[in-house]
């Protein structure tokens, strides 16, 4: 079965890794970071080739809408941000130019491998507004037909943040949050300063998962961070050809790992 999100790990995993960074800045490490964005119009993230995402082998697409929850000291902001990525056909290797790609009439960024996304810039630090419901634009290019879809309902929520910030990497960790709603999937998060990320990905009612000792292995000791991403994930069908729309809220804390 063809891995869906395979050629677009760099649009995702970005998103991924901006909702970590955001989670752990000041509001002035997020303007310094939307100001070194504004001058790299183009960004191209590293893309993570470990990095896990379900198989969905049955649709030519999906679009991400995620508000990260980013919060340190007395500052606490919302900030939105968003990721695409098309086939020409099912079943393709790689991702097609889908023409302009807007969500909330914001247009995103095609990167390299034709994913797109959008991150904050200098003019928006707080990036998308997203409103019910969520509109996404297509403009459609070459074999993809344009289309358009109107996303209702609420994004998942997440409380905070509940498990140990100092920990061992030698022991098995349980991430807990403090409640879910909403949500049809949960990805829970451990990252350490480098390395590959451990994730998992439980059912939308999950409050917590545990990682084991091996696992907790792999991570190294320093600072690290956790996060949790409750997922609200739906699919609509425009002009015969199924697309997956994805709503996702992440909350993080910075923790440091021990030996």
């Amino acid at each position: 079965m063809k891995n869906l999100f395979s050629p677009i790990k760099m649009g995702l995993m970005s998103l991924c890794i901006l909702g970590l960074f955001l989670s752990s800045c000041s509001q002035e490490e997020i303007d310094e970071l939307v100001k070194q964005n504004q001058n790299n119009t183009t960004p191209t993230p590293t893309p993570n080739t470990n990095f896990p995402m379900p198989s969905w082998s049955d649709a030519f697409g999906v679009l991400v809408a995620t508000q990260v929850k980013a919060v340190q000291s007395s500052a606490s902001i919302t900030i939105g941000v968003a990721a695409a990525a098309i086939y020409a056909n099912m079943g393709d290797s790689a991702l097609a130019d889908a023409g302009t790609v807007k969500v909330e009439s914001k247009e995103l960024t095609k990167q390299p491998n034709n994913s797109y996304a959008f991150i904050p810039t200098q003019n928006e630090p707080t990036g998308i507004a997203f409103t019910n419901p969520i509109s996404w634009e297509v403009s459609g290019n070459g074999t993809v037909s344009a289309f358009s879809h109107d996303l209702t309902g609420s994004f998942p929520n997440a409380d905070s943040v509940t498990s140990a910030t100092t920990f061992d990497n030698n022991n098995a960790y349980t991430l807990t949050v403090g409640s879910l709603a909403d949500a049809d999937s949960v990805l829970f998060m451990v990252a350490g300063s480098s390395g590959t990320p451990l994730l998992k990905y439980l059912s939308g009612t999950s409050t917590s998962c545990t990682f084991t000792q091996a696992e907790m292995a792999t991570i190294p000791a320093g600072t690290g961070l956790i996060q949790v991403v409750p997922m609200r994930i739906t699919d609509n069908t425009a002009g015969g050809r199924k697309y997956y729309y994805v709503r996702q809220t992440a909350v993080s804390k910075t923790v440091t790992i021990n030996d």
